[in-house]
């Protein structure tokens, strides 16, 4: 994990994405459910604090990040 989204093995979080510079996740995968809320709670690359973001502005974070 450190290498492909420059963190430690526990910040597997919807923000992930922005580490992987050079692509190598295949595929993103978002629980269903999850997206049925509006504003959704993910770790900043470190699970010693969390941040909410809105569903849709997540969604266009990801699809910037690739």
């Amino acid at each position: 994990m450190m290498e492909v989204v420059g963190g430690e093995p526990d910040p597997v979080t919807a923000f992930g994405v922005i580490g992987d510079r050079h692509r190598q996740f295949e595929q993103v995968i978002i629980n269903e459910a999850l997206m049925k809320f509006d504003a959704i709670n993910c770790h900043p690359l470190a699970n010693t604090a969390t941040t909410a973001i809105a569903r849709n502005d997540l969604l266009a974070f990801m699809r910037d990040c690739g």
